[in-house]
């Protein structure tokens, strides 16, 4: 009878454990379905997060906005030459919210920066969800050098900043 109830109290306390371990590895999993089904909302606590989901091949787009349709022209105007830049932003986040400042760069054949510049105002008020407001910025004599165009999102250390031909920044 002691043995009966020993081993009964033994099975007890085994299937109490593998229902701990059972609850802790759903909890685990749950929290990791949502670090990878909501990196967006993970983002802004956890920038540090951002490289790993770089690594993981996963984009995140914390601002909630994108950037399409964009067309270069290069041109000459009054006998200088002049390249121009056309897009659109576009809001994908769900709300009405405001456009960020644009950072625009351009790098030489080695892909090393050679001039940048920013776009403050995109526009003026809040755009409606899957709402899109186009840009168009020119820049004249832009560098010899410059092979390649990057456009992104300007950092708030950014905004407001110009640039010379050799890169360096000015307010």
């Amino acid at each position: 009878l002691a043995a009966e109830r020993q081993h009964l109290e033994a099975r007890q306390i085994k299937k109490a454990r593998a229902r701990g371990w059972y609850a802790l590895s759903a909890g685990i999993a749950a929290v990791v379905t949502a670090v990878f089904m909501f990196p967006q909302h993970i983002v802004p606590h956890a920038p540090g997060a951002m490289k790993l989901y770089e690594m993981a091949g996963i984009e995140v787009n914390v601002r909630g906005f994108e950037i399409r349709d964009i067309k270069q022209q290069h041109l000459i105007a009054d006998g200088t030459r002049v390249f121009a830049v056309r897009g659109q932003v576009i809001n994908v986040k769900g709300q009405d919210s405001k456009a960020p400042a644009l950072r625009f760069i351009l790098r030489d054949a080695d892909k090393r920066e050679v001039y940048a510049w920013t776009l403050n105002g995109v526009t003026n008020r809040s755009l409606k969800p899957d709402e899109a407001t186009s840009f168009v910025t020119r820049i004249a004599s832009p560098p010899e050098t410059a092979d390649d165009l990057q456009i992104r999102f300007a950092h708030a250390s950014e905004i407001g900043l110009n640039a010379d031909h050799d890169g360096r920044t000015n307010q």
